[in-house]
C-alpha cells in the first residue's frame, strides 16, 4: 500500500445524503473541487484552479495553461482524412482534482465504497494518502473499497489523478476516432461515496420479457468479509435478495416481492438471478415511455437490511425478424440522426452543455418530436449516465456505440469493458442496440465476446460495425453508411469525373449495395449524410474536396448550405 503526503488544505464541503430504505447511504460528491495539472506524476505542492465535476479540463477556472493550444483550430479545413491520435497540438499533462470532506462518525460501522461513473483517461485515487486503487476504463464506472483508508468523524482528503489519452495502455478497449483531434482528460460523469453492510448490491440489471410478461433480475453481490485466512474459517455467507416493482410515476405497488436466499463467498462477487411476475405490464414505447422502478435489497436471516436500491426499468421488447425490427411485436421503422458527443466535446462552445438537463432534454426530446424521430445512434462515444435516464423518460431510442474506430484493445480487457457496459446500462428501456464497433472488424468481438454478451443480456440486438454475415455466425443487424460517391476517400478524383452522382436519381444505387439488398439481416441505414459542414459554413476536413468539386473552392457558405440540403432530401 502506498503513502503520499499531499499539502494540508481544508476545505469544507456541503454535502447531501440519501438513502434507500435504511440499506445504504449516499454522499454525492458533484460540484466544485480543487484543480491542478503537472508534468510528472506526483501531486501538485498547490491548487491553483477549481473545476466542476462532473466536466473535462477544459471548464477548469483559471482556464489550464495550454486551453489555446488545445483549442487552437483552423477556421478553414484542409483536405485531410484522418488525425493521428499522438499528435496533439499541446504538451499531455496529469490532471489532479482534490476536495475533502467530514465523513459522520455515525457511517464508522458502514462500508465505503467511492464510485466514479466516468472519467478518463487512467484513474488514479488516493484518500488519505493512502493508494486506493486505478482503473483504465474510461467509459463504465470506476467501484472502489475505500473502507481501511477513511477517519470517520473526521475531514477526509480525497484526490484524484487523470491522465492523458497519450498514456492509456494498449489494453484498453476501443478509444480512437481517426476524426477527432483533442481527447479531453476529466471525470465526466458523477462521483459518489456510498456506505452499506458487509455484503453489498455491486451491479443490478433489470431485463424485461413483455411476451413471457416477466422481469429478470441480474445482480452481483460482492461480499466484503474477508477471505478464508486459516482453517475453518468461513467462506461464505447467507443472504436473502428481495425485489418489488411499483409504477415509477405513482409509487404504486404494481408486483408483490419475489425473494431468493443463498450463501455469497467471501471477499468476492456472487450473481444472482430471479424472476419477478409482470402480468399485464403497462409497455413502453416511444409515444408512451411508462416506467417501473424496482427496489432491490440484500437482508440477512435476521431480518437486517444490508444494501437496497432503486432501478429504473421499462417492460418492452425488441427484436429482429428477418430484414425489420419489432417494438413490443409491432414492426418498427427507426427514424432518426447520430450524436457523436464526443467530437462536441471538442468544440470551443461546447461549455458545460453535456451536463445541462434542460439542454439534454431538448435534444433528447423537443427537436427530435419536430421531426417525427424516434431513435439516434450515440455514435463513436457513449453519453454521461443522466442522458439515458432522460431518454428512458421522453421515449427516445437509442443505438448505443462504444468508442471503437480504430483497432485498440486487448481480448480480455475488451471483455472487462464491455460486460460492466452491459450490467451498467442494462436496465435502460431506451437501449435497444448495444454497438461494439465503428467501421470496422474484430474476430474476437464479432464471434467470441458478443455471443457471450447476449446471454447476459438476450434482450437486444447487436451491431458490430463493418461485420456482416461473412464475418460472424450470429449477425442481427448490418450498418451500411451509404456514403454517395464515396470513392472520393479513396480514389482520384478523375473516378468522380467518370462517374458522378446523378443526384436527380433517387434510385439510383452504386454497384456495392446488392450486399445490403440479398442480406438477410436487418438493414439500419447509417451515415449517409455525409456532406459534412461546419457551423460557419466551411467543410470539414473530409468533404472539402467534395464541395470544391462540385461548388468551386471559393463557393459561399449559403451556397454550401444549399448543396447540403438538396443532397440530404
Amino acid at each position: 500500500m502506498k503513502s503520499i503526503i499531499y499539502p494540508t488544505v481544508i476545505c469544507l464541503i456541503l454535502y447531501s445524503m440519501s438513502a434507500f430504505a435504511t440499506g445504504r447511504e449516499t454522499i454525492r460528491l458533484n460540484g466544485k473541487w480543487q484543480f491542478e495539472q503537472t508534468d510528472r506524476a506526483f501531486p501538485p505542492q498547490k491548487y491553483s484552479r477549481t473545476i466542476p465535476v462532473p466536466g473535462f479540463i477544459h471548464l477548469a477556472e483559471p482556464k489550464i495553461e495550454q486551453y489555446d493550444k488545445l483549442y487552437a483550430k483552423s477556421t478553414i479545413a484542409q483536405n485531410k482524412t484522418d488525425h493521428r491520435v499522438l499528435d496533439t497540438q499541446y504538451d499531455p499533462k496529469y490532471n489532479w482534482y482534490r476536495k475533502t470532506i467530514v465523513i459522520p462518525k455515525s457511517l464508522q460501522n458502514k462500508q465505503v465504497v467511492l464510485s466514479i461513473k466516468k472519467s478518463q483517461y487512467v484513474t488514479t485515487v488516493y484518500v488519505n494518502g493512502m493508494d486506493a486503487g486505478s482503473s483504465m476504463e474510461c467509459y463504465t464506472p470506476i467501484d472502489l473499497p475505500i473502507t481501511p483508508f477513511i477517519k470517520f468523524g473526521e475531514s477526509n482528503e480525497i484526490v484524484i489523478r487523470v491522465g492523458d489519452r497519450n498514456w492509456l495502455p494498449s489494453q484498453a478497449a476501443g478509444s480512437t476516432d481517426k476524426e477527432k483531434v483533442i481527447y479531453l482528460p476529466g471525470i465526466w460523469d458523477d462521483v459518489e461515496l456510498s456506505f452499506t453492510g458487509m455484503q453489498r448490491l455491486h451491479k443490478v440489471m433489470v431485463l424485461p420479457s413483455l411476451r413471457q410478461e416477466k422481469a429478470t433480475v441480474k445482480i452481483l453481490v460482492r461480499n466484503f468479509y474477508p477471505a478464508q485466512q486459516k482453517y475453518g474459517d468461513p467462506m461464505e455467507d447467507s443472504l436473502c435478495v428481495r425485489v418489488s416493482v411499483c409504477e415509477k410515476s405513482t409509487g404504486k405497488i404494481f408486483a408483490p416481492p419475489a425473494e431468493k436466499c443463498l450463501f455469497s463467498l467471501r471477499d468476492n462477487l456472487t450473481f444472482i438471478e430471479l424472476a419477478v411476475p409482470m402480468p399485464a405490464a403497462h409497455s413502453w414505447s416511444p409515444d408512451d415511455p411508462f416506467l417501473y422502478e424496482a427496489h432491490v435489497e440484500i437482508v440477512t436471516t435476521r431480518g437486517e437490511c444490508l444494501d437496497a436500491v432503486d432501478e429504473t426499468f421499462g417492460m418492452r421488447d425488441f427484436s429482429r425478424h428477418g430484414k425489420f425490427f419489432y417494438l413490443n411485436g409491432e414492426r418498427c421503422e427507426l427514424r432518426g440522426t447520430n450524436i457523436t458527443l464526443h467530437r462536441f466535446f471538442e468544440d470551443p462552445d461546447c461549455h458545460d452543455l453535456p451536463w445541462d438537463r434542460k439542454w439534454v432534454t431538448k435534444l433528447l426530446s423537443h427537436y427530435p418530436k419536430q421531426l417525427n424521430w424516434n431513435a439516434m445512434r450515440v455514435c463513436v462515444g457513449i453519453a454521461p449516465d443522466f442522458w439515458v435516464d432522460i431518454a428512458d423518460s421522453v421515449g427516445m431510442m437509442f443505438q448505443n456505440e462504444w468508442l471503437y474506430w480504430q483497432d485498440h484493445g486487448w481480448d480480455e480487457q475488451i471483455r472487462s469493458e464491455y460486460s460492466n457496459w452491459v450490467w451498467s446500462d442494462g436496465s435502460h428501456p431506451s437501449i435497444i442496440i448495444w454497438d461494439a464497433i465503428n467501421e470496422n472488424w474484430n474476430e474476437f468481438v464479432g464471434n467470441v465476446l458478443i455471443p457471450d454478451l447476449k446471454k447476459l443480456d438476450p434482450t437486444r440486438i447487436w451491431d458490430a460495425g463493418y461485420m456482416t454475415s461473412e464475418h460472424m455466425a450470429g449477425d442481427e443487424m448490418d450498418e451500411p453508411h451509404p456514403y454517395s460517391q464515396g470513392s472520393w476517400m479513396f480514389q482520384n478524383m478523375e473516378e468522380i469525373r467518370r462517374n458522378p452522382l446523378p443526384l436527380g436519381d433517387l434510385h439510383h444505387w452504386t454497384k456495392d449495395w446488392h450486399i445490403q439488398f440479398e442480406s438477410s439481416a436487418a438493414q439500419l441505414v447509417n451515415e449517409y449524410g455525409w456532406v459534412w459542414l461546419w457551423r460557419n459554413g466551411y467543410p470539414s476536413h473530409l468533404t472539402k474536396v467534395v464541395y470544391d468539386y462540385y461548388l468551386a473552392a471559393d463557393a459561399t457558405p449559403e451556397d454550401r448550405w444549399e448543396m447540403q440540403a438538396y443532397w440530404l432530401q
